[in-house]
């Protein structure tokens, strides 16, 4: 989930109009983004082969799905597909 907050100012406009929003809203055919679609679909996506600075958390199962090992620590993240729900 991206770190929207980095971009918007404070008390801004943009936050202000982002805050009655609370939410992106999809539907069937289209979505109502929360912010501007630069934000929300070029710098704050998943965009493939685009890397992306990111906070990462791994964890190590066994086969009971216990936790063996864990790491967490600032990563880079590069999308290779852009997924879509089927319609």
């Amino acid at each position: 989930i991206a770190d929207v907050g980095h971009f918007i100012v404070p008390y801004s406009a943009l936050d202000f109009a982002a805050g009655s929003r609370a939410t992106s809203v999809y539907m069937v055919q289209r979505v109502v983004p929360m912010l501007p679609r630069l934000l929300c679909e070029e710098l704050c996506s998943l965009n493939p082969g685009v890397d992306r600075l990111a906070f990462s958390i791994e964890w190590e199962l066994n086969e009971k799905g216990e936790v063996v090992s864990e790491w967490a620590g600032r990563s880079i993240i590069r999308s290779r597909a852009k997924l879509a729900y089927p319609m």
